[in-house]
């Protein structure tokens, strides 16, 4: 369980010395590798990251946002999940990738709203359900 260190170590070697950018599902792997690692922040970090590199000039022609829709849904549960809880960082993250033209499944929404319920935030727990509603 703790060989997450190397494997990041090994994509970010293969991204800078190799110029080789990993795919969607490499990265989501990683996410969710270092979600299970209760790495939330290497977890969010690494799917930002992802993300900026396939919108770049040298980044993975034909990738769609929506290819990062498992690593984001790790990365909210990484977030959510871990100890303390940093389900801040999750609404945080909801933006951020809203505002990369994804949209993360139902599921990381509902379980973001309930950490928001669990918190007293009503007002962003109605924030988000209202954000649902394009999914219908």
């Amino acid at each position: 369980g703790h060989q997450w260190g190397a494997s990041l170590s090994l994509l970010r070697l293969m991204s800078r010395a190799a110029q080789l950018v990993p795919g969607a599902s490499t990265a989501n792997a990683a996410v969710s590798a270092l979600g299970s690692a209760r790495q939330w922040h290497r977890a969010t970090d690494l799917l930002l990251e992802s993300m900026s590199l396939a919108n770049s000039s040298h980044g993975l022609v034909g990738v769609s946002p929506e290819a990062f829709g498992p690593g984001c849904a790790a990365a909210l549960l990484a977030c959510c999940e871990s100890v303390p809880s940093h389900w801040r960082h999750g609404i945080a993250l909801l933006a951020v990738i809203s505002f990369r033209s994804l949209r993360p499944d139902v599921a990381s929404f509902g379980l973001i709203s309930m950490h928001c319920e669990q918190n007293g935030q009503a007002a962003r727990e109605i924030d988000l359900i209202w954000a649902l509603a394009p999914l219908r």
